[in-house]
């Protein structure tokens, strides 16, 4: 009998990525012989998940989920009532799930995408049964051009977020927990290493306490009511490396939302703002782009999906680096590598990469060669391995 895997598609997202990772993640354990069940929740009434209680299956897998809150009338988890281990495949910082994180369920595991992120579940979550560090794998376009014909330069996919709007709404928090949430921003400022986490558990100790003794109780609570620390952080240093990037004089193409917000994009002559596209066109777009400037979104020991799908797509990923990089990805042979503490040299790193063409093309097929290692098929062996460890 085939092993069974039940998904769901009930909540909206930015690009509908999570949408599509749903998809993906289906087909890949189709094609490695499970039966898989996907609760689509456009195609059908919320009321009809309630016939999956009582029924088995190997494995519930979702991604950023929302239904650890979830409960029955009678006042039962409803993932407790089906016979499964759940598994939330956490996309960004834990802090944000902190309302997902919390319920106690009778067997709840956790993957993320970095392993700082690990260690905060695991430390601050102790009930949850299991925590695995999985990147998500690049996906490759049916549509990839020749390198040296690819119409695109540079491009960047991504939102921009106004860090002045953020700031106002930091403000509007009471002169006692804004003074806080800056103190917070200044360390990470100062830090570019430094996680939102481990600064508010230094911030902590400077006061004479112990983050787990004395602040253990309120800790994951607080992190997540100052999840703007972490927005405008990762909003201003996104601004400067596009600004950056666009100093370069290289073409520069930016797609997504907000960016004609950004004043200064349209002094250069070598940028061109774009609206957004749907996230399973980004990789068309990706495959005619001979590199894709990635801005980490504060992982500091992880990776990001953008990454591997520049790579596979024989785009240079130009990014700044992280712990996770170590023994498995190597600056300047299959990626461009830039750092944050030095915002100021990443026009010059950019600009030297183009003015050598065929050491760019290079680094691209190096890169590529690395994608092939993290694909939607790799992953899916990946996931079956942690549901085997952890069932």
């Amino acid at each position: 009998m085939n092993k069974r895997l039940l998904m769901f598609k009930v909540h909206t997202f930015c690009y509908n990525s999570p949408y599509f990772f749903v998809d993906r993640t289906a087909e890949a354990f189709r094609n490695a012989g499970w039966e898989v069940e996907v609760f689509d929740g456009a195609k059908r009434e919320l009321q009809e998940l309630d016939t999956y209680s009582g029924q088995h299956f190997d494995a519930i897998l979702d991604f950023n989920s929302g239904f650890p809150r979830a409960d029955t009338t009678e006042g039962e988890y409803y993932l407790d009532t089906i016979d499964a281990p759940f598994y939330n495949y956490i996309l960004d910082h834990p802090m944000y799930h902190h309302d997902e994180l919390k319920p106690h369920l009778k067997n709840m595991n956790i993957i993320c995408l970095d392993y700082d992120h690990a260690e905060y579940v695991t430390k601050w979550y102790p009930h949850v049964r299991s925590v695995n560090v999985l990147p998500l794998p690049g996906t490759k376009s049916t549509k990839e051009a020749p390198f040296k014909h690819r119409n695109n330069d540079l491009i960047f996919t991504g939102t921009y977020t106004e860090p002045a709007i953020i700031m106002g709404l930091i403000e509007d928090f009471g002169r006692e927990l804004t003074l806080e949430m800056k103190t917070l921003i200044d360390m990470m400022f100062d830090d570019t290493e430094l996680t939102m986490d481990r600064a508010f558990e230094a911030l902590i100790r400077s006061f004479g306490k112990d983050p787990m003794k004395d602040a253990g109780e309120f800790f994951p609570g607080r992190m997540q009511a100052y999840f703007l620390v972490s927005t405008y952080v990762t909003a201003v240093f996104r601004e400067r490396v596009v600004e950056q990037a666009a100093l370069s004089e290289v073409p520069f193409t930016v797609i997504g939302h907000g960016w004609e917000k950004m004043s200064s994009l349209g002094t250069y002559p070598n940028v061109t703002v774009r609206e957004p596209v749907d996230f399973d066109k980004t990789f068309d777009i990706m495959a005619d782009s001979r590199a894709v400037l990635n801005i980490m979104p504060w992982f500091k020991n992880g990776c990001h999906d953008r990454i591997f799908s520049s790579m596979i797509n024989g785009a240079v990923s130009i990014t700044d680096g992280s712990g996770w990089f170590e023994g498995r990805l190597e600056a300047g042979v299959d990626h461009v590598e830039y750092s944050i503490k030095d915002i100021d040299a990443i026009s010059d790193i950019v600009r030297e990469a183009f003015d050598h063409p065929s050491k760019l093309e290079e680094i691209a097929e190096n890169g590529r060669q690395k994608a092939l290692r993290h694909t939607w098929e790799t992953t899916a062996d990946a996931l079956i391995s942690i549901f085997n460890k952890t069932s």
